[in-house]
């Protein structure tokens, strides 16, 4: 069996016309930035030597730049491991890829609002450690 196999048995496994179109489209989406290729064009070494790390810098972070949301980039990852799954459920390759690298671990970022509020009570916190500080007599064991 072949990719281009493989690719066709999973879209015909999804339940739905309406998720078999969303599911094609993050999975084309996917693969066309993270390794810059059709999803049937993927190789062994393409899934398996693939980081999380490679996933953020060419998947993630570049949706975030042009202002997609946590959850809606959240939205990509389960057809993509489930892409996988079937690839692995098929024997394609000699050995399984690891399906849960494809898995959504992003966590949700705090708002600029939230971060600056977090600074605030640190800096307040550090000037009340500076303040017990100065009390310190040091000549006194």
């Amino acid at each position: 069996m072949d990719m281009i196999t493989a690719y066709q048995r999973w879209v015909i496994s999804l339940r739905t016309p309406n998720t078999m179109r969303r599911y094609q489209n993050n999975v084309k989406r996917f693969s066309r930035m993270v390794w810059e290729k059709e999803p049937w064009e993927l190789t062994f070494d393409d899934l398996n030597n693939a980081t999380r790390l490679d996933i953020k810098e060419k998947f993630y972070n570049p949706l975030i730049d042009k202002g997609l949301g946590q959850e809606t980039i959240r939205g990509y990852f389960p057809p993509v491991k489930k892409f996988v799954e079937k690839i692995n459920d098929l024997k394609l390759f000699d050995k399984p890829i690891n399906a849960d690298k494809f898995q959504f671990t992003g966590q949700v970022l705090p708002s600029k609002k939230q971060l600056i509020s977090r600074i605030e009570k640190v800096e307040e916190e550090l000037a009340e450690l500076k303040q017990l500080l100065s009390t310190y007599d040091y000549d006194r064991r």
